[in-house]
């Protein structure tokens, strides 16, 4: 069950144990607007291995599940759904997941049928868990590594005009409006929503808990053990809230470069309340005054941040010497790397990151000192990864320095050697991947870092190749990556080796053989390249002009 909660996890997904009674075993709302770590996932299994699997929905995980509790709402949902999404066959009836539709929260009920919406603030079972009667949750249309492939559940509703497709989409629309607080599926969450406007309003907490404990009779239970969690899950959420936003508010500043939009740290910050929206224009006001913003155009909330700090550049002593490393599929051909530079390699979960990771302390251990740093992997399963090169590199041959790292990445860069960071771990606040970056670029002097992180999930086309932190991320490296299953793809170079061709934007397709072996399918090329491939066109010459080409 470990592995399977990790599994999601990898995928994005927010994940937290149940017990056979579908209630939460841990504390769980903070869980709808952050994933967990790895090492809180391995924790909670490692304390209750037999613990189901529930993931959270809503925003965190991207996602919205409609709950078909009868073969009524069964047969009711597919008369006017006719796709094909994520499914799964639960102990009473399906679940059908969708892509999170923005505003939606739970809502039961719906058309008088067993049809319930988990949305922001609910959670669903996922396989392979077991109810209490011993019946599995499986998989009838297997959830995919790829959100943006889940069908979106408004889209559907809005297709056609026939009158039964219109009542539905307007049931939909005003799904926000249609709940009942404290029913099933949502009792757990209105608890604490309740426990925590009574501890602002400064109620004791043996107070706090007598309210929660009647309002548990009030559909048949008493649980004590419940609404003390919920009382002090309420406390430290205050305790978190009395923290200092300025010095957040500084460090995100200090991580970005470029025009600062207030509703970017509004949103980067999870600023919800009047109060710290209030609080965060004084802060900024504060930070032009001292000299590390001023305004911006003439848009309100518009910002920049002052570029003060001058590092004198010794350009006579420098190397210019390219800091020779062999890289898969050929990407050495189009690009060069110079002492001090960083690589991002941004890839999808499950896509072979850590394939060419190892694949690149591989190919230079031998004339480079190489660090490798991991936030996953034991030394076990290192040793097992490895063991699947031994056509080409027997385990006792290779030659690197293997570190457990998954935060503070430039306390352990070694400033002249090839580092190796796989991958950059980071789950929330995703912003300070900037930071991360520009620290380890400080730190290096004749070395150079190689990074992996996760590419983030976007339905905005020109955002679809970054990883998360956007462009952010994008800023300290000389050459970006984008791996998708079976694709990669260079998505920027500042040093050419070919003068006369660009490589940005060229991409290739591959395939991973024997769990090691890069193998290319086909041809590095630009989309438009395989467009004019597409028109029969080879060079320059054969470039129709513009009268003769045909649309």
């Amino acid at each position: 069950m470990m592995q399977e909660a990790l599994k999601y996890l990898d995928m994005g997904y927010s994940v937290i144990p149940c017990g056979q009674n579908k209630r939460p075993l841990i504390p769980w709302k903070e869980y709808q607007t952050r994933l967990p770590t790895q090492g809180e996932v391995r924790e909670w299994w490692r304390t209750s291995p037999g613990a189901n699997i529930a993931i959270v929905t809503g925003k965190v995980s991207g996602l919205t599940v409609l709950d078909c509790d009868s073969q009524d709402a069964v047969s009711a949902f597919l008369s006017i759904y006719k796709g094909t999404t994520p499914t799964v066959k639960t102990p009473r009836g399906t679940h059908y997941y969708f892509q999170h539709a923005e505003g939606t929260r739970n809502t039961v009920k719906i058309k008088n049928l067993d049809l319930d919406l988990r949305s922001e603030g609910g959670y669903v079972i996922a396989p392979p868990s077991i109810n209490d009667k011993g019946l599995p949750y499986k998989w009838l249309v297997d959830l995919s590594h790829n959100k943006d492939s889940l069908d979106s559940l408004l889209a559907f509703l809005y297709i056609g005009h026939d009158d039964r497709q219109n009542y539905y989409s307007r049931q939909m629309s005003s799904m926000s409006s249609n709940v009942v607080m404290f029913d099933h599926g949502r009792r757990d969450n209105d608890l604490f929503h309740t426990a925590n406007h009574l501890a602002k309003g400064h109620m004791p907490d043996e107070e706090i808990e007598q309210v929660l404990l009647a309002i548990m009779q009030g559909w048949g239970e008493y649980d004590e053990k419940w609404a003390r969690m919920k009382v002090k899950s309420a406390m430290d959420r205050i305790e978190r809230g009395q923290r200092n936003l300025a010095a957040e508010v500084e460090e995100y500043i200090l991580s970005s470069s470029g025009v600062i939009l207030s509703s970017d740290v509004v949103n980067c910050l999870h600023l919800s309340s009047r109060e710290d929206k209030k609080n965060l224009n004084k802060i900024l006001t504060r930070f032009c005054e001292r000299g590390i913003l001023q305004k911006h155009g003439d848009r309100n909330g518009t910002w920049r941040r002052v570029e003060s700090d001058i590092e004198i550049i010794d350009w006579k002593n420098a190397v210019t010497d390219e800091y020779p490393i062999d890289m898969p599929l050929s990407i050495g051909d189009f690009v060069k790397l110079y002492p001090g530079n960083i690589a991002i390699l941004a890839g999808s979960s499950n896509t072979g990151k850590t394939t060419f990771m190892l694949e690149l302390i591989r190919l230079n251990q031998q004339k480079h000192k190489v660090v490798y740093m991991n936030s996953e992997m034991g030394a076990s399963e290192l040793k097992l990864r490895l063991e699947m090169f031994k056509d080409v590199c027997p385990v006792d041959k290779w030659n690197f320095t293997a570190v457990e790292r998954s935060d503070k990445f430039a306390d352990a860069i070694e400033p002249d050697a090839f580092n190796i960071i796989d991958f950059m771990e980071i789950y929330d606040e995703f912003w300070k991947l900037g930071g991360w970056i520009r620290d380890i670029h400080k730190k290096l002097k004749n070395g150079i870092a190689f990074i992996a992180i996760q590419k983030q999930s976007s339905t905005k086309k020109e955002q679809r190749d970054f990883g998360r932190g956007g462009e952010m991320t994008i800023e300290k490296p000389r050459l970006y990556m984008a791996m998708d299953r079976g694709r990669i793809k260079i998505v920027k170079a500042k040093i050419w080796r070919q003068h006369d061709r660009n490589p940005n934007g060229l991409a290739r397709n591959f395939k991973i053989v024997s769990g090691w072996k890069f193998i290319p399918t086909d041809e590095w090329s630009s989309d438009e390249d395989k467009e004019y491939q597409r028109h029969g066109i080879i060079n320059d010459k054969d470039f129709p002009n513009e009268k003769g080409w045909n649309h």
